[in-house]
């Protein structure tokens, strides 16, 4: 429960993170170019990731999803710590997850 309040604090700051989801400690952070429309921000989430690494933080990007439209999504982040991790590095972590946040939403609103 933890790790999702701090996720939905930083949605309330960050309008680039669309849907957050997860159960436990697997987690699950969309990146969308408009919090309205939702559209995904597939090169920033890239970014991210990349981001997120140089920093000491491993994230995952979602499969590729195409819809029947043609509409491709690889946006949403997941982070899957392991289970003995402690409050202490989850603050870490999202620290870095902010930085990242910081970094990237120029990318997108360009």
């Amino acid at each position: 429960r933890y790790l999702m309040k701090r996720f939905l604090e930083l949605q309330e700051k960050y309008p680039i993170m669309g849907d957050v989801r997860g159960i436990g400690l697997f987690q699950g952070v969309e990146l969308v170019k408009d919090p309205k429309t939702k559209v995904p921000a597939n090169t920033a989430a890239e970014e991210f990731v990349n981001e997120a690494l140089k920093r000491g933080l491993i994230l995952d990007l979602s499969q590729p999803v195409i819809t029947i439209h043609g509409d491709f999504y690889r946006n949403t982040l997941t982070i899957k710590p392991p289970l003995v991790i402690t409050r202490e590095q989850i603050d870490r972590a999202l620290e870095i997850f902010e930085e990242c946040l910081q970094t990237v939403t120029p990318l997108i609103k360009a």
